[in-house]
């Protein structure tokens, strides 16, 4: 195949999105310029909601675009920068995340392979506010390279696929554009869960998709952008709101988005998070949680045995003591920030 770079005159369009602070900006858009690979084929769009004042001082070969916006949204934020943008593939970074010098030359290279590949995902490394690589992650990275078309993946490959967390960190996603503004423009715009769009759009398309093991994108972790931080009452009101805005954003997706297996897929999905809402409410509702085991059971065949079976014994216990449960969940939560800070 002919090198992608000598086909298009823009390759990968990188959209950076900014909302409201200014602080960890300038590291993001440096991460970008100093890319191993050649300048020519990228571009750098920034949409924010306020003007950068370093912009206009950057000394660089990437063409950049700036678009200011009063959008709220992150989805909104994403979808003005994508039609602003001029490349075939889009990949995107968060303004507090950066990317890893070869990030984007290890991209073109493994789009050059197949012109079907809708979507990239790599692993990422966890640093800290004064950008310090921490020992752990969130996730489970994978560690092979995984390549698979949805409608040629058994149940059982698309389980592993699935506990490799694909969809996690949008600074991690690189897609092929075209293919995804046809869904994105007939969408609503939605709150949260934008990764998770991303790859369900990428499942419904039925095209190739590749997971990268190479550590590619830095995702920052720091007390703002938290929910699972502080007492007991602060974690389940904050992590509540967040967690309901989280579900609301699942069903549209689900509402909007053709594809069996994707469907599958988020049912299973929408059905845990509505067992984590019981667990973060102020109230308890036996019946509601019992009526939520039951979905959470039914659509339960892409979740591993050890999750489906740590999930429905934490909603068991809630049936006898929603107390119990709930302070279970907390000290699960908090003995990961632990693990994940080295506390």
């Amino acid at each position: 195949m002919a090198s992608l770079l000598a086909l298009e005159s823009k390759i990968i369009s990188v959209v950076v999105v900014a909302h409201g602070r200014e602080k960890f900006l300038p590291e993001a858009i440096n991460s970008i310029m100093n890319q191993s690979c050649d300048a020519q084929g990228i571009e750098i769009v920034i949409v924010s909601d306020f003007y950068p004042g370093f912009i206009d001082k950057l000394q660089t070969e990437i063409p950049i675009i700036h678009v200011v916006t009063d959008k709220i949204t992150l989805m909104e934020k994403i979808l003005l920068g994508m039609h602003r943008s001029n490349g075939k593939y889009v990949a995107f970074l968060e303004d507090d995340d950066t990317f890893k010098p070869d990030k984007i030359k290890k991209l073109l290279s493994t789009l050059e392979e197949d012109g079907d590949i809708v979507y990239v995902h790599n692993s990422q490394k966890v640093m800290d506010s004064s950008s310090r690589i921490l020992n752990h992650n969130f996730r489970t990275n994978t560690e092979e390279r995984i390549n698979f078309q949805p409608d040629l993946t058994s149940k059982r490959e698309m389980k592993n696929i699935l506990g490799k967390s694909p969809d996690f960190n949008l600074s991690s996603i690189c897609v092929r554009r075209d293919i995804f503004l046809k869904t994105l423009d007939r969408m609503p715009v939605i709150v949260d869960a934008v990764d998770t769009l991303f790859f369900h759009i990428a499942l419904s398309s039925n095209k190739k998709i590749v997971l990268l093991p190479d550590p590619l994108t830095n995702y920052r972790f720091h007390e703002s952008q938290s929910n699972n931080l502080g007492s007991f009452s602060n974690f389940t009101g904050n992590r509540y709101d967040y967690t309901e805005r989280y579900v609301n954003s699942l069903q549209a997706i689900l509402k909007n988005l053709d594809g069996g297996l994707s469907k599958n897929i988020l049912n299973g999905i929408i059905s845990d998070t509505f067992l984590n809402l019981s667990l973060l409410s102020k109230t308890s509702d036996r019946k509601k949680m019992l009526s939520f085991i039951k979905g959470f059971i039914r659509n339960s065949k892409y979740f591993s045995a050890r999750y489906f079976l740590l999930k429905s014994c934490l909603s068991v216990i809630y049936l006898f003591s929603p107390n119990l449960a709930k302070m279970t969940y907390y000290w699960n939560r908090s003995k990961e920030r632990e693990r994940l800070i080295g506390s």
